[in-house]
């Protein structure tokens, strides 16, 4: 076997995948997530993979501190009901992501596809 082989052996990717999972558990916010720069979320997530790398066996393993500006994006919702009564519902990112529909440039994600929206 060579050495590549012998790496790739070794790898466990269900461990790796669950362990993914568990760092979603902390979020600043409920619908979108988010682990944002000195987040209470962002410091227990860190303290959960310092665990972690103890409990693998590392024996080298320090949590250093520094400083910082953090933040904490908890939610920003936009609601509104349209001409036809109908109310629509946008969760607003704290990292935005600017896209187009029809012409129209958006910078939130929302619910559901709206392009009849959009164009009003």
């Amino acid at each position: 076997m060579n050495i590549e082989d012998s790496c790739i052996s070794c790898i466990d990717t269900d461990w790796s995948y669950q362990l993914a999972r568990r760092m979603e558990k902390e979020k600043t916010n409920p619908v979108l997530g988010y682990r944002t720069a000195g987040s209470a979320a962002e410091t227990a997530t860190g303290d959960m993979l310092y665990r972690e790398m103890k409990a693998i066996g590392l024996t080298d393993v320090t949590r250093d501190t520094f400083s910082l500006d953090g933040w904490e994006f908890e939610k920003a919702v936009l609601k509104f009901t349209d001409d036809d009564g109908q109310e629509h519902t946008f969760q607003m990112g704290g990292y935005q992501t600017n896209f187009e529909t029809d012409g129209f440039t958006n910078s939130f994600i929302w619910e559901k596809e709206l392009p009849q929206i959009m164009k009003a």
